[in-house]
């Protein structure tokens, strides 16, 4: 028997290029980035020898590039011709086989479209069991997807609802909008300039963005993406947004912060004297304002009570080298930043989470150099920041006392992290555009000559996850942890004629490295 997955998606087909429709939009069982990389079917044996075809759903076969990415162990494995591939087993393996039982052997195959789009998947063959054609199973699943952009992405924020994701960049005048259910760019909107800082209304179908160099505030509309206003405020370079979309609150370079009355564009408050200004957020009721910002000696964090009508700073924390981002949990009761150049050489880095009412410190953990900003998981448990050197993402567990970190791959050089509503999916920015990390893996088992007539359920359950078969061979597959690991299970193929006999199919499940 054989199963065959997917490795890794890693880019999914250039943004704009093909209209996103419907079907493809609702389909759970292809979430990500169009039609998965399938591998096999059928899969023929000539002697020891192994052979199969991949290919692209929905795309000709004959534009897609195969190539060779991680080899097999036990054996040599070819790309022939456009969309096949031969397999042989060394014979040491097969020595081993016969006297040691059937083994599997894996390698890699990476197929690159005309677009771009560069996809990977892990091929599982088996070693010494004798001809498989009657065993054939496939699977289609994804563990990542890259979505490649134009220009290296420099902040990305989500709309209320999840279902869009907006990025910006230092390197053009654009927004770029990106369907999170199909990871595809849908539109792209023009802006008066290059923005530095994006902020979504949470009520209205609004984006706000302020202009790099410039003194305005463009106010796109966020379905359309026609401007409708610019606020003209001097080097605006930080947004935050009320919960209500009433008030909008800019950070300028000359360290000013103004409240805006969305509705009437009228200046409310105006707060000064408060050094160079690197950022700023409010509490999700709207009640604090917390303010970022050097004074020439430090860098500190100062909480500003009634920030809408009636301004008065209270408590404030000051770290111990430079504040390399700042985030506030959903609840409004935690706030994590990064502290870098933490100790007194101004070299080691730590992450703290501070009580967000008393700015107390509740939790400090020692990362690595290259860190970016850090963001909430939606479980309000943990911390998730990206890392621009060892190009990884980290998630921090922290749960009264206890701490954990979990750490994958995330692309090249990313900046940020968005953190989806469903707590399953991940995406962080960066060089490569916008890498999607799931802890769903979903796909299809086929069986071979069982074509119809058959009925699938699980005969053998994952160890480091659950995951639910249809009768149809679809599969859901979650891990326990935050990521997707190597894992495996089984489903039986039963033959409802009675053709053939019950087949286990075994499914590969390959984590992102």
């Amino acid at each position: 028997m054989v199963g065959m997955s997917q490795r890794e998606m890693q880019d999914s087909e250039v943004g704009g290029r093909r209209h996103v429709d419907s079907d493809e939009q609702t389909d759970t069982l292809r979430r990500w980035a169009g039609r998965a990389l399938r591998a096999g079917n059928p899969l023929t044996a000539g002697g020891a020898t192994i052979s199969g075809h991949l290919y692209i759903d929905d795309t000709d076969p004959v534009s897609v590039r195969h190539r060779m990415t991680v080899l097999p162990r036990l054996g040599r494995a070819s790309i022939i011709g456009a969309t096949q591939f031969r397999y042989v087993p060394t014979r040491s393996a097969l020595r081993s086989a016969a006297t040691g039982g059937p083994t599997h052997d894996t390698f890699v195959v990476t197929g690159s479209e005309r677009s771009g789009t560069a996809r990977r998947i892990a091929v599982v063959v088996p070693v010494g069991t004798g001809s498989p054609t009657a065993d054939v199973a496939t699977s289609a699943n994804t563990t990542s997807a890259t979505i490649p952009l134009s220009h290296t992405p420099s902040a990305l924020v989500a709309s209320p609802d999840g279902e869009r994701l907006y990025a910006i960049s230092p390197d053009a005048a654009v927004v770029v909008v990106i369907d999170a259910m199909s990871c595809r760019v849908v539109e792209t909107f023009d802006l008066s300039g290059r923005a530095v800082a994006l902020v979504v209304d949470p009520h209205r179908p609004r984006l706000y963005a302020a202009i790099a160099g410039s003194n305005c505030v463009d106010v796109l509309d966020s379905d359309s993406g026609e401007i409708l206003d610019s606020l003209w405020i001097d080097d605006p370079i930080r947004l935050a947004v009320s919960s209500d979309g009433s008030r909008l609150v800019v950070a300028t370079g000359g360290g000013e912060i103004e409240v805006i009355d969305t509705a009437t564009i009228r200046t409310l408050v105006n707060l000064d004297d408060l050094g160079a200004v690197r950022d700023v957020l409010l509490s999700p009721d709207d009640s604090r304002l917390y303010v970022i910002a050097h004074d020439g000696v430090a860098c500190a964090v100062q909480l500003i009570e009634s920030p809408m009508n009636a301004p008065l700073p209270t408590h404030r924390f000051t770290a111990r080298g430079v504040i390399g981002g700042v985030a506030m949990s959903a609840d409004g009761r935690r706030l994590a930043l990064l502290d870098v150049g933490a100790d007194h050489r101004g070299n080691g880095d730590r992450l703290v989470v501070l009580d967000a009412a008393t700015l107390m410190t509740r939790h400090t953990v020692s990362v690595a150099p290259g860190h970016g900003a850090p963001t909430f998981g939606a479980d309000q448990r943990s911390v998730v920041i990206v890392n621009a050197l060892d190009e990884t993402v980290t998630v921090i567990a922290i749960d009264g006392e206890r701490t954990g970190a979990v750490t994958v791959r995330a692309g090249a050089r990313p900046r940020c992290v968005v953190v989806a509503t469903d707590a399953d999916t991940l995406y962080c920015a960066g060089a490569e555009g916008v890498t999607v990390l799931s802890r769903t893996v979903t796909g299809t088992v086929l069986g071979g000559l069982l074509d119809s007539g058959v009925h699938h359920e699980l005969s053998r359950a994952p160890r480091h996850g659950s995951v639910s078969v249809c009768e149809d061979g679809s599969f859901v597959y979650t891990t326990d942890g935050p990521f997707v690991t190597d894992d495996r299970f089984a489903v039986r193929i039963t033959d409802l004629y009675r053709r053939n006999a019950p087949v286990d199919a075994d499914v590969v499940v390959v984590g992102v490295h």
